[in-house]
């Protein structure tokens, strides 16, 4: 009966279920590999994107990004750089990293596009890629 229910490790919102109340579940090693249900996580958002060869050597852990939502007019978004894969895109030749928002006081949906900007030693870039 412990695998009857499945509780997050945190909370959010079904964004996605593949199953319904009575649905056999069987082992994921069995199955046809599908997630049950997808979760997002709506009190932190973590931002995704590319930032090109010639910024890529910039770019630390920490360093302050402003994400700007073409659907949310007249706000940034404030976040800071959590990680990057450290290895240039060999098709792109971009580098990507990750960054995270936190204390979301305003509509902003997982998966919105929008463009960040980070800021490096106190001067700020040109913008990097679309995020998503």
């Amino acid at each position: 009966m412990q695998y009857a229910q499945i509780k997050a490790p945190f909370a959010g919102q079904i964004a996605s279920r593949s199953v319904d109340t009575g649905d056999f579940v069987s082992s994921a090693t069995a199955a046809r590999g599908e997630p049950l249900f997808i979760l997002n996580r709506v009190d932190r958002f973590r931002i995704v994107f590319d930032v090109p060869e010639s910024g890529a050597n910039t770019i630390q852990t920490g360093q302050p990004v402003i994400l700007v939502v073409d659907s949310v007019k007249d706000h940034e978004f404030k976040g800071q750089i959590q990680r990057s894969t450290g290895v240039l895109d060999p098709r792109t030749r971009t580098l990507r990293v990750e960054a995270e928002l936190a204390s979301i006081d305003r509509p902003l949906l997982p998966g919105m596009f929008g463009q960040v900007r980070v800021t490096m030693d106190g001067q700020q870039a040109a913008p990097a890629s679309q995020a998503k």
